[in-house]
């Protein structure tokens, strides 16, 4: 088969569109039997280059393909009401994009094999997340501003803030240092609202090991802590 043809195969199939030496080439129709249906580029008998694919669930892609997958630019509609506009790569969300979920939330930055992966900033809930990802989870560097005015910036791993940071909470306490799998675990200062202020060791968010409590009036405790309660 060689130029514009209408191919209808035994199982429902059916392609419109040019060919060359027996295969589809250039632009073409291809309608499934499941109802799904790609409308674009053809190249060898894979989809290459742009095209509209349309699948039976009713979510629809629109963009680039590459030896028969989804690869370079491209926007997909989900019936739910998700959208992802971006880059592609086999398939996956790979490079930049910018995901709308059909909650309102959103996130804008880098992706890997479908994750997120790099940098970007999500925004969820009211609360916006600034920073570093691997493999779909906070990791790095990154600042998060919660809705009820909680800031943390710092360092995160697996979701949780863990190595330094400074946390700036609603009421105005400040608490600045160590974080191991989401608490203030390691030596840090934290300064009250009131003006007293407590610096040394922590673990598990409580004054834990050698540390000084000074009021605000200037009169101080120092000495060793344990589950927040000085010991000596």
């Amino acid at each position: 088969m060689h130029g514009k043809g209408i191919f209808t195969f035994a199982n429902g199939n059916k392609y419109n569109g040019d060919y060359k030496n027996n295969k589809q080439h250039g632009k073409g129709v291809f309608t499934f039997f499941t109802k799904s249906s790609y409308d674009g580029d053809w190249e060898d008998g894979k989809k290459h280059g742009c095209g509209i694919y349309t699948y039976a669930s009713g979510d629809v892609y629109v963009g680039c393909y590459k030896d028969g997958s989804k690869h370079g630019k491209g926007n997909f509609d989900w019936v739910d009401g998700d959208n992802y506009n971006g880059d592609w790569k086999n398939n996956n969300l790979h490079g930049r994009g910018i995901f709308t979920y059909a909650n309102g939330n959103t996130y804008e930055g880098d992706y890997k094999d479908d994750k997120m992966h790099g940098m970007g900033r999500l925004t969820s809930s009211g609360s916006t997340y600034d920073g570093g990802w691997i493999n779909g989870k906070k990791h790095g560097k990154g600042k998060i501003t919660h809705q009820t005015g909680n800031i943390y910036d710092g360092d995160w791993k697996g979701n949780m803030k863990d190595g330094t940071g400074k946390h700036i909470f609603a009421n105005g306490d400040e608490y600045t240092g160590d974080y191991k799998k989401g608490k203030r675990n390691g030596r840090g200062k934290y300064n009250y609202t009131n003006k007293s202020t407590y610096e040394g060791q922590w673990k598990n968010n409580m004054y834990d090991g050698q540390g000084k409590y000074t009021y605000s009036d200037g009169k101080f405790h120092e000495g060793l802590w344990m589950e927040g309660r000085k010991v000596r």
